[in-house]
């Protein structure tokens, strides 16, 4: 992916996007994406993992990158 829209389902029959991310995510390798505690957790192709603050959902930052070479497809 190159990025990531972050969806409003709270009424199913009507999602919204709330906000259009993309700050240079590659996901070719990586797969899969966790939420926890308000941080969406994505893995960013031969990089590493790409941590991004969503507690705002209109305004997603990242606070923290973690680097990474990766050899193989890996999963969060």
């Amino acid at each position: 992916i190159d990025y990531l829209d972050i969806i409003d389902v709270s009424d199913p029959s009507n999602p919204t996007i709330i906000n259009h991310y993309n700050k240079g995510i590659h996901s070719a390798f990586g797969s899969g994406i966790e939420f926890l505690n308000n941080t969406l957790y994505v893995p960013d192709g031969n990089y590493g993992l790409e941590l991004i603050d969503v507690f705002d959902p209109s305004n997603p930052t990242q606070f923290t990158f973690c680097f990474f070479y990766v050899h193989h497809p890996f999963y969060v």
